[in-house]
């Protein structure tokens, strides 16, 4: 009796280790890369050619706005993207990446755009120190507002109880915006009982 409990404890422990010994799996680890991993472009719009080469499926992302790619994912192992960068509006560089995805893998390049020129600055503007022009209008040209600008219109009060009705420039043969001797004039007038004058933005921002 003791002989046939021993024989029931080594049976299954030889079973275990023929099991293991027969498991020659491996898994094959993801790899991503690209190149080139770095990218320098001036402040204008510019494309770049980007080599994907991974051991999988892979997709391609930036989370920066002015970064766009085609095509963005791929089943080939291999493929090129196109990286469209926008044009750089700002006086100041900007830095972006571009992320290639292939599983738990992951690759980089890195994006750097130069800043826009600053505009030239006419020698009779005063520009306090420490402040850089970033646009100006000294209203030297035309009788009106140049395209720079944009009219707000209607009425309504604008959330202030505002009596006037804004127009684009005028109402009827009543210029309200004009622009005479360098200098802009907006006029409040009374017509046919309702008061009209002007609204105006620049189109740029800040």
């Amino acid at each position: 009796m003791k002989k046939l409990a021993l024989y029931y404890v080594y049976i299954p422990l030889i079973a275990f280790l023929s099991c293991s010994s027969n498991d020659t799996s491996k898994e094959i680890d993801d790899v991503a890369t690209c190149s080139p991993t770095t990218i320098n472009v001036d402040y204008n719009q510019a494309t770049q050619s980007i080599q994907v080469k991974c051991t999988r499926e892979w997709s391609i992302y930036s989370n920066d706005s002015w970064i766009s790619l085609t095509p963005t994912s791929s089943v080939d192992k291999e493929g090129i993207v196109t990286a469209t960068i926008a044009a750089n509006p700002n006086t100041s560089e900007r830095s972006g990446s571009i992320i290639v995805k292939a599983g738990s893998a992951r690759a980089t390049v890195v994006v750097t755009q130069l800043a826009k020129p600053a505009p030239e600055v006419d020698s009779s503007i005063q520009v306090p120190d420490g402040y850089e022009l970033i646009w100006n209008d000294e209203f030297s040209e035309g009788d009106t507002p140049s395209a720079e600008w944009s009219y707000e219109t209607g009425g309504g009060g604008w959330g202030n109880n505002e009596l006037q009705h804004y127009v684009a420039g005028n109402k009827d043969s009543h210029q309200l915006a004009a622009i005479k001797d360098g200098i802009f004039t907006i006029t409040a007038q009374k017509i046919d009982g309702t008061v009209y004058s002007i609204r105006i933005n620049t189109k740029k921002s800040w």
